[in-house]
């Protein structure tokens, strides 16, 4: 059952104001994007009853929330989690028919309670129920996890593995392939323990790519349950510094993507995110990542059927010693990235795991972390690559690459370093040509090199004949020259401008920023586009490989 709609709101700024459920806000949304309580940090309260026409056992379902949550139903603790933007589910609750009461606590504040979202940070941290919640009813035997894995691909030939967790041992299971007019194409039964693990050798499949996204459905059924997932048949794999997509070398074009609507904050609905994904491909890009925190599942099922290529992140952005060095940040960190991988590992759009952009990965010291990290991805998900974006390089170089796939340095040569209008003193191509002699030590010469981030900055509507800084002029003619530089250099795999729109900062950041955005956008906001835009579509536009 759908929860989205009006629920009772309260909102407290400290932890000893009472709780006073005096307004009504709509869920999905954020409170901080509401005229009410615009930019405001505390606690949101969020009440409403829960009408249960048969007894049994249920869970409480989140696509995302901004950034911890209590849930309580009739006053009892089913919920006590910390992850931005990554989905989750509560524990089960036996519920008799009849009304129940359920409340959501949703913290934005920052402080030592969370670790990974930070007060200094690149873009504003909104707050709320702020994706998609249903109560789901729990069955006895039902399927926890099912993930689908291609093993080999010749095609029209495939093998791929079907892999699940029912909550209990089940004596008659089904396994049901379908493609995309629900003609069934394979059957297979399980019997047996809670774990079943399936190797499946398919002979007419159409491989799913940017140009032929094609997609498959398992439906897994018990006696109890149903339930379907979508999937697609492909390989991502590195060799050398390529990128191999089913095989053949692929060229990744493409572009940073925040979750900023300027009337809800992160909130969106379905038509503005297929609006926003119907630009990129108009652009001629075939590639997004999504900056810098996992992404709702309907914008993932979007580019599933799009044919667009995702780099997905966990959240994180500039953290430091003061917090990667606390017990609670692995801890936190890690169940995000098990939310993450376990709820998205079915989209073929997703060819690489990403996480921590920019962090302080100069000292050694941190190094557990960071292993600790590669290896929850590694085990949930052998089968993608996993990379995280620097801004250490040369000066100040990153200490942990070599524990990576594909190296994603963001360089932002001709934007900063420029602010009191001195030319910097190596041009993109100069400077990424000195960057690959640091790329050629041993243990770094084999992996894939993408640029994470490359753009500059242009205020909308702002525009000078003599093209300096901060004009929508400039911006062109420094974006321009970042996809001479890299667009045809042999030894890149891709890069992703930043940024598709522009984005509000932080509060820390907002005397930086030209009217408290992130104008680094191809577009402003509001999705209206700026010069830069015009020219990367003129230029990408005409390109099909």
């Amino acid at each position: 059952m759908m929860l989205d709609g009006l629920w009772a709101f309260a909102f407290t700024s400290g932890p000893d104001e009472p709780i006073a459920y005096d307004t009504k806000v709509v869920v999905p949304g954020c409170w901080d994007a509401t005229l009410d309580h615009a930019l405001k940090r505390g606690v949101g309260h969020y009440r409403r009853t829960l009408h249960v026409a048969q007894a049994g056992r249920y869970r409480v379902c989140f696509e995302g929330v901004a950034n911890g949550a209590r849930v309580e139903i009739d006053g009892e603790l089913v919920a006590d989690y910390f992850g931005p933007h990554t989905p989750f589910v509560t524990d089960d609750i036996e519920l008799a028919a009849g009304n129940h009461d359920l409340v959501v606590h949703v913290d934005n504040r920052f402080g030592d309670h969370n670790t990974i979202l930070l007060e200094k940070c690149g873009w504003y941290c909104f707050g709320g129920i702020h994706r998609a919640v249903w109560l789901e009813k729990v069955p006895d035997v039902r399927v926890d996890q099912l993930h689908v894995t291609t093993l080999a691909l010749s095609e029209p030939k495939a093998t791929v593995r079907i892999a699940g967790q029912l909550s209990q041992s089940c004596s008659a299971v089904r396994v049901t392939l379908q493609d995309n007019r629900e003609k069934v194409i394979a059957v297979r039964d399980w019997s047996g323990d809670a774990t079943f693990d399936l190797t499946l050798e398919l002979d007419d499949i159409t491989a799913w790519s940017p140009d032929h996204p094609a997609l498959y459905t398992v439906v897994v059924q018990t006696p109890d349950d149903v339930c379907r997932e979508r999937f697609g048949i492909r390989t991502i794999e590195t060799r050398g510094r390529t990128l191999l997509l089913n095989g053949k070398p692929i060229r990744l074009r493409g572009i940073n993507h925040h979750d900023y609507y300027p009337e809800s904050g992160y909130t969106t609905d379905l038509l503005r995110m297929k609006r926003d994904l119907d630009i990129i491909k108009d652009m001629g890009m075939n590639f997004v990542r999504t900056s810098h925190y996992p992404k709702d599942g309907a914008f993932l099922s979007l580019c599933d059927e799009m044919g667009l290529l995702v780099w997905e992140e966990a959240p994180g952005w500039q953290n430091g010693p003061a917090e990667m060095r606390t017990p609670l940040f692995k801890t936190q960190y890690l169940r995000c990235v098990r939310d993450m991988v376990s709820a998205h590992y079915n989209h073929p759009s997703i060819i690489m795991w990403g996480f921590l952009n920019e962090v302080r990965s100069e000292y050694d010291d941190l190094r557990p972390v960071f292993e600790a990290i590669v290896e929850q991805f590694r085990a949930l998900d052998s089968h993608r690559p996993i990379s995280f974006a620097t801004n250490r390089v040369l000066d100040n170089p990153d200490r942990m690459l070599d524990l990576i796939d594909v190296l994603a340095p963001n360089l932002y040569n001709g934007w900063y370093g420029t602010e009191y209008g001195d030319a910097f003193p190596k041009s993109p191509a100069a400077y990424f040509e000195e960057l690959l002699k640091w790329f050629d030590e041993p243990d770094l010469a084999e992996k894939p090199i993408i640029i994470g981030e490359c753009g500059a900055g242009g205020t909308a509507g702002f525009h000078r004949l003599d093209r300096r800084r901060w004009s929508e002029e400039h911006q062109l003619d420094l974006v321009e020259e970042i996809i001479d530089s890299y667009d045809a250099h042999p030894q890149l795999a891709g890069y992703a401008i930043w940024l598709f729109s522009d984005t509000a900062c932080s509060e820390s950041e907002e005397m930086k920023r030209p009217l408290s955005h992130n104008s680094k956008g191809l577009l402003d906001a509001y999705r209206n586009p700026k010069m830069a835009y015009h020219m990367v579509k003129r230029r990408l536009g005409k390109r099909h490989d």
